[in-house]
């Protein structure tokens, strides 16, 4: 588990919230792709050294460059009572740089391009597997 984003400083917290469409793919992509550590990282495109790492309570952005450095978190994730899956997600979003939050709506983009990608990658494979086929039909016996 990724746990460098609670051992340093915050630069800034703020109120924020996580759209459901957002909130619903990771939690999905966590359940179907993540490895054994239930955690998924991927490269942001467009966005050179900067790698998104998804866990169940944590989603940070962190930058490669400067040996895996956050850059900004979404944490605390306000879903003990949930009855819905549509309505915005409450969460605090964590800034450990003075510019991260520009780059926050174009992280979470990027994440729901990469996860699809993935999920569309893992459904194709499991329809290409090899599935072995029984025949129903009765054999005739000896006897008959």
């Amino acid at each position: 588990m990724f746990t460098r984003h609670l051992e340093i400083p915050i630069y800034e917290i703020l109120t924020g919230e996580v759209q459901a469409k957002h909130y619903n793919r990771v939690q999905v992509a966590l359940k179907r792709i993540s490895n054994k550590q239930n955690r998924l990282r991927f490269k942001l495109p467009d966005l050179r050294t900067l790698d998104v790492i998804l866990q169940p309570d944590d989603w940070i952005v962190v930058d490669t460059r400067l040996n895996d450095m956050p850059v900004a978190a979404w944490v605390d994730f306000k879903v003990g009572h949930r009855d819905n899956l549509h309505a915005p997600i409450s969460c605090q979003v964590h800034l450990f740089h003075a510019h991260g939050s520009i780059i926050l709506q174009r992280a979470l983009d990027a994440v729901e391009q990469i996860i699809d990608e993935k999920l569309a990658e893992k459904q194709a494979d499991s329809m290409n597997s090899k599935v072995a086929v029984f025949s129903l039909e009765r054999k005739p016996s000896k006897s008959d």
